[in-house]
């Protein structure tokens, strides 16, 4: 019997994962490197995107947080007051602009006289500007009746806070505290 063997005249096919000359080949060719990187890289824009999604709707909460944590200090305040007290007196009162950590809040507060049973509602309004640039509103109600002969207030029935703005018609609601009287401590009432 006899061999044939191959002689090296012409092209030889190029088998996958070997060079031509039938050597295997070893390492990676500049267009799949180029193409790892290309998806490493989008990955990574993508990861950032979603980062900075995050930290802007957290900065939200916080402030949003911050402007109920003022409007109840409001209400708190006005709650140890005696009723026939000026600052409890019907109309739109004013306070000083507040810095807060992540925003600067505008406050006020509207007091609203109402007979049958006599009570006051009052509603506390802080208003910033978010990291977007509109302006958002903090608005947390509640009701004050006269308690005794002495003047004290009490609580008739806790309201709630209402955040609203001017370009998103995203609404959140949370409870006003009920009967505590200590500026910043509050318990949750329905």
């Amino acid at each position: 019997m006899s061999q044939k063997t191959m002689c090296s005249a012409g092209p030889q096919p190029k088998l996958p994962g070997y060079r031509a000359g039938g050597m295997p080949q070893q390492g990676l060719g500049i267009l799949e490197v180029l193409i790892v990187l290309l998806v490493i890289a989008g990955g990574l824009l993508a990861l950032s995107k979603i980062q900075g999604g995050l930290l802007s709707g957290s900065s939200g909460a916080k402030q949003q947080a911050e402007a109920g944590f003022i409007g109840q200090r409001v209400l708190e305040d006005l709650r140890v007051r005696a009723w026939s007290s000026a600052d409890l007196s019907p109309g739109v009162h004013a306070l000083p602009s507040v810095s807060g950590r992540s925003a600067a809040y505008s406050v006020s507060y509207e007091v609203t006289d109402n007979s049958e049973p006599s009570y006051k509602t009052v509603v506390a309004m802080v208003t910033w500007t978010d990291s977007q640039g509109a302006s958002q509103t903090s608005r947390i109600t509640t009701r004050l009746q006269k308690s005794g002969a002495d003047g004290s207030v009490r609580v008739l029935q806790p309201q709630g806070a209402v955040v609203t703005g001017s370009s998103s018609n995203q609404s959140s609601e949370a409870s006003s505290s009920s009967s505590s009287s200590t500026p910043g401590k509050s318990s949750k009432g329905g």
